[in-house]
């Protein structure tokens, strides 16, 4: 065995993993990496497929990063951000500031949502209109996508407490949802494999059904077990039970603080992707109850979920992997109220990705190094190539079930082929 597997095995617990089974194989150790290739210490080399778990978009080694964490390293390392401020920091919130504002001004709006009435194929993709005027003026530096969680979770409660819209705020999430793992985003998620353990710690949230359109239980689509967004036989009960929702709590006099959700894509519920006009619908329900939106875009932002899913207007916006130490932004204006950072009105990013472990000086320079050459639409290339992918597994006993081919992000169920279909 290798001598920095034995090291491993000897000192390290790593995480998600049942650390006796851990034991009785030989680890790969990653030694080095380039673009999207790793290699281990034995000199064989693997695709990075999921990007070391969301956190690299522009490749490992990347020469215009290295060089701009170089830049920075030859003038400061770290410098804390509790009473001072500093460079990096400051042009990175005005880019990201500037950045969150020109996506939300191409964003869109829909007719109000009519339940229990099947949606026209138009109010489905939406339609395109003047957003409201929200801004997202301010940004809040955090470690990671959990802990850039509990910045928007801390943010959102001290707003409803302060604006008097609840005296004990409460939040709502998505059954199925994963959030983090320190004990805020711990109590908004719902997979008892990851939550379960640590129910004792944690504060009490609610969870809505999520939009999954594959299983859905009301999905009257033939064949029976189809994909009913394709049959369009839909009538959002989905959508009517988050109205539920806000419906019962508005009765107890004790209306949410915040629906948090990711958006297009839950992740670690199985790759579920959300049907076209559901966030669009979600988002209106929850602002007229006077709750504040968090978005966890840990996983779902920078274009994986293709350019146009960003056009959503949040309270609360988590970012991932790419964009630098997590951060968060107030916006300006709800509900023609001025919602200002004097009220902790939050919006929240996660961790960088590509320079992760990168202290916030470094990070600023980097962000900006790479922003001379933004990625394209990565939805754009992959959508064809897994689409036909996707389409190789549906022969034999198994077959492709559930997938999305708006996104980058390649996920897709296989199941048992039902019989008769």
């Amino acid at each position: 065995m290798h001598r920095l597997a034995q090291l491993d095995h000897r000192h390290l617990w790593h995480p998600f993993t049942q650390m006796r089974g851990w034991l009785n194989h030989e680890p790969l150790v990653i030694v080095r990496g380039h673009g999207a290739v790793l290699q281990d210490a034995q000199g064989h080399k693997y695709l990075d497929a999921n990007s070391s778990i969301w956190t690299n978009l522009h490749g490992h080694n990347h020469p215009k990063i290295n060089a701009a964490i170089k830049r920075q390293l030859d003038r400061i390392a770290h410098s804390s951000a509790l009473g001072l401020a500093n460079e990096p920091a400051a042009l990175l919130g005005e880019q990201l500031v500037t950045a969150a504002n020109a996506i939300s001004s191409r964003g869109q709006t829909l007719p109000a949502p009519t339940y229990g009435s099947r949606p026209t194929r138009r109010e489905s993709l939406g339609t395109k209109s003047q957003p409201p005027n929200h801004q997202l003026n301010k940004v809040f530096f955090s470690d990671d996508g959990s802990t850039a969680m509990e910045v928007a979770l801390k943010l959102a409660y001290e707003f409803a407490r302060r604006t008097g819209h609840s005296k004990r705020p409460r939040f709502l999430s998505l059954q199925g949802a994963y959030h983090g793992d320190t004990v805020g985003a711990v109590a908004l998620g719902h997979i008892d494999l990851f939550h379960k353990a640590y129910s004792g710690l944690l504060f009490k949230t609610e969870s809505v059904m999520a939009p999954y359109c594959y299983r859905c239980p009301f999905n009257r689509a033939k064949p029976e077990r189809a994909d009913a967004r394709e049959y369009r036989k839909c009538n959002w009960e989905c959508v009517g039970k988050l109205e539920q929702k806000f419906a019962v709590q508005k009765k107890r006099d004790a209306p949410y603080a915040a629906f948090v959700f990711e958006p297009l894509i839950q992740g670690a519920a199985g790759m579920i992707p959300q049907p076209h006009g559901w966030l669009r619908r979600a988002a209106e329900i929850s602002r007229a109850h006077g709750a504040l939106l968090i978005a966890d875009e840990v996983m779902t932002g920078f274009g994986r979920t293709n350019s146009t899913c960003d056009s959503l207007v949040r309270d609360a916006k988590l970012k991932g992997q790419s964009s630098g130490p997590g951060s968060a932004t107030p916006r300006g204006r709800r509900g023609g109220q001025r919602a200002s950072w004097r009220h902790c009105l939050p919006a929240a990013q996660g961790r960088a990705a590509v320079l992760l472990g990168v202290p916030r000086h470094r990070t600023g320079r980097a962000r900006t190094a790479a922003d001379r050459n933004p990625p394209p639409d990565p939805a754009t290339k992959v959508r064809g190539p897994l689409r036909r992918t996707l389409g190789r597994y549906s022969s034999g006993s198994h077959s492709a079930g559930s997938h999305d081919g708006r996104s980058s992000i390649p996920g897709a169920g296989v199941v048992h082929r039902w019989s008769g279909a």
